[in-house]
């Protein structure tokens, strides 16, 4: 690797880790008829990569990925606090995995995600607790997680401020557990049906 170029999100020592167990949370919501959705994918759609596998199609979103197309794998250029590049009700299944930490408007973002659902569609997500925070501050420090990204880091959340934002977007059912020693948070909830 140049030494001269920014790591990559693979060059730290615990990302690979993490990203196993945001992959591990979801799992079980996947099945061989599922249409997937992973809003803000990164830049190689590791997770859609992790389960498309185990699902009948796969879409990714982020700024970070460029066009790419292969088998029941398409990953989309697309900005994505902007209107998402997809019709509605096209997805059984979305996911936003570490994202809603990074957003300037995350209200808009969880709307647009309802938005693409099927009725009785789910939406998953995980994001630092608050608890979390200060953990991840020293591990950017110590350069075992992405400093970059840790900085980037607009707010963190708790399980009533996920319960307001998922119920304000329509959505009901609402799932929530803490993860990782309680550094993170685990939520789902339905797309209401009309």
């Amino acid at each position: 690797m140049d030494s001269s170029a920014p790591p990559s999100h693979n060059d730290f020592a615990l990302e690979r880790i993490l990203r196993g167990f945001r992959i591990n949370r979801v799992l079980k919501y996947l099945g061989p008829d599922t249409l997937v959705c992973d809003v803000g994918c990164g830049y190689e759609g590791t997770f859609l990569r992790a389960v498309r596998d185990k699902v009948k199609g796969c879409w990714g979103i982020d700024c970070k990925v460029g066009p790419y197309s292969e088998g029941n794998l398409t990953l989309i250029n697309g900005h994505i606090e902007k209107e998402l590049p997809c019709e509605s009700g096209t997805f059984d299944f979305v996911t936003m995995l570490a994202v809603l930490e990074h957003l300037e408007n995350p209200e808009n973002v969880v709307a647009e995600c309802g938005r693409i659902l099927k009725d009785g569609g789910r939406l998953a997500m995980t994001v630092p607790s608050h608890a979390g925070k200060p953990v991840l501050e020293v591990l950017a420090r110590m350069k075992m997680v992405d400093p970059q990204l840790v900085a980037e880091h607009r707010r963190y959340w708790n399980k009533a401020e996920l319960a307001r934002l998922l119920k304000s977007a329509g959505f009901e059912n609402i799932e929530h557990s803490y993860f990782l020693a309680g550094f993170n948070n685990f939520v789902t909830g339905t797309k209401a049906k009309p």
